[in-house]
């Protein structure tokens, strides 16, 4: 299977780009990833005799297994076409846009400009575009995005409504590997959508407000008498408002009851009055600050990070200055979590320090730099925010490290990393400044039970502190009663 089109662009697996190596190799450490990978490997490629082989051989050489599979399939003659083939296989998206040659970004099909349909009818818009990375669609009605039902190439509606009346245009985007994004939009839609006028409809209302309610006229009714004492005062205004100003929601956000954690949900709010109104969305009775429009998008919902609580109300005000009510109130539970629950970082920060230039030794260290480089752009890939420092002495990584916290906010994903000296005193990691002296002084260092410390208060969701450093022990501390140094 050809993707490449030259063997300039197809080399050795041994010899493709670095950055493209390296964040490979990355993907195949993932023990998840990797399984899927071998799985559709053949087996006169790769048998279950090399996978033992795998196993032994990069612990003996202290290799990491993305890294020794590279090289074996490397050394056996393997390309990149061959990685793609076989990434197309697993549908690792993630290699693939690394791999594969980036295609241009183009609109093929253009959406019909005028459409004119009948009130119930069903039609559709449609805009496809090519290119790679594969193109995603967002469209916009009078230059709004459409949430969640306007993310395909074709926007469907089962049936017309007035209200879909307007101008419609698809942004049609590309995320590139260098995490660049390319984006056209598409040309104008217009939608009109013609009114069906039944002359019986005044008379049919009037004929039946006698008769009795229907079950699900009396089902609503009775939901409206069970609501709290507290939904009676927030609607109070209405009931002072007269008739022709008051405002009527006509579509409620709905309950989801339980669902799994991280889900995506989302809440519609549709409301009729004389004058225009204004929405608001709370939770648990909280503002939800710009959440001002019909719908409300929650992003992945995960337990409440101070108190834990799982369950959750979504309710929305809508008002203007004639008449204010309040919506039903939306329920949702949140689920146990287990091994299928999928976590999001608030934000995803690292902080590196590579200290290789010592006052009070000789040589210079020799890898520092280079880990600290080849680190940050495996973080980059991922969406890390990435903090590099070099050769600081003890002030400037103790005000360094402070600063790293202040950033740091509840529910992050934080990464520390030092290459340089250390040591270790008393069960205690100390990572040493450039401008310490060969004494190997608590003093003089930073004690890795003070990092963890601090940012633990900030109440990250991770933190990995990883330590590349001697842990050599101080030859004379028998006349110290400790090591932990406070700052």
């Amino acid at each position: 299977m050809d993707y490449l089109s030259s063997e300039e662009d197809n080399p050795n697996i041994l010899d493709m780009d670095f950055k493209k190596y390296q964040f490979i190799k990355f993907l195949l450490d993932d023990s998840s990833i990797r399984e899927q990978f071998l799985g559709i490997l053949p087996k006169e490629v790769f048998s279950s005799e090399k996978y033992h082989l795998m196993d032994i051989e990069s612990c003996q050489v202290n290799m990491s297994p993305g890294k020794w599979l590279l090289r074996y399939l490397g050394n056996s003659g393997g390309r990149v076409s061959d990685l793609i083939y076989w990434f197309h296989k697993i549908n690792l998206e993630r290699a693939l846009i690394y791999l594969k040659e980036e295609e241009p970004l183009l609109i093929i099909e253009q959406p019909e400009p005028d459409i004119n349909v009948n009130e119930g009818e069903r039609f559709s818009i449609t805009c496809k575009a090519s290119g790679y990375p594969h193109p995603e669609y967002q469209w916009l009605k009078n230059n709004q995005e459409l949430l969640l039902e306007g993310e395909e190439q074709v926007l469907s509606f089962p049936c017309a409504k007035v209200e879909d009346s307007g101008i419609y245009v698809c942004k049609v985007f590309k995320r590139n590997a260098d995490s660049s994004i390319n984006v056209l939009l598409s040309d104008p839609a217009t939608v009109e959508v013609l009114p069906c006028i039944s002359s019986n409809l005044a008379g049919f209302s009037r004929q039946n407000s006698d008769q009795e309610q229907p079950n699900s006229i009396r089902t609503d009714l009775d939901s409206f008498q069970n609501k709290p004492k507290k939904f009676y005062e927030q609607n109070i205004l209405s009931t002072n408002c007269p008739e022709s100003e008051k405002i009527v929601i006509v579509k409620q956000p709905r309950s989801y009851g339980k669902v799994a954690q991280g889900s995506i949900l989302w809440f519609k709010c549709i409301a009729r009055a004389s004058h225009p109104v204004n929405y608001q969305w709370y939770r648990n009775g909280r503002l939800l600050d710009e959440q001002t429009s019909t719908k409300l998008l929650v992003d992945e919902l995960y337990p409440d990070q101070d108190t834990g609580n799982r369950k959750f109300q979504f309710f929305c005000k809508v008002y203007n200055e004639y008449d204010e009510v309040m919506s039903d109130f939306a329920t949702v539970e949140l689920s146990e979590s287990d091994e299928k629950t999928k976590y999001v970082a608030e934000e995803k920060i690292a902080f590196l320090i590579a200290n290789d230039k010592y006052e009070a030794y000789e040589e210079d260290l020799v890898t520092p730099a280079v880990d600290v480089v080849d680190l940050a752009k495996l973080l980059k890939s991922i969406n890390f925010k990435v903090i590099v420092f070099r050769n600081l002495k003890l002030r400037e990584m103790i005000s360094a490290f402070q600063a790293f916290c202040r950033l740091l906010r509840t529910g992050s994903y934080a990464v520390v990393f030092f290459a340089g000296h250390g040591y270790e005193c008393y069960g205690q990691t100390y990572l040493q400044p450039i401008d310490c002296s060969e004494n190997l002084l608590p003093e003089e260092s930073i004690c890795t039970e003070y990092i963890l410390q601090q940012m633990q208060e900030t109440r990250p969701a991770l933190i990995v502190l990883l330590i590349d450093a001697c842990r050599k022990r101080p030859p004379e501390l028998g006349h110290r009663v400790g090591c932990l140094v406070e700052f």
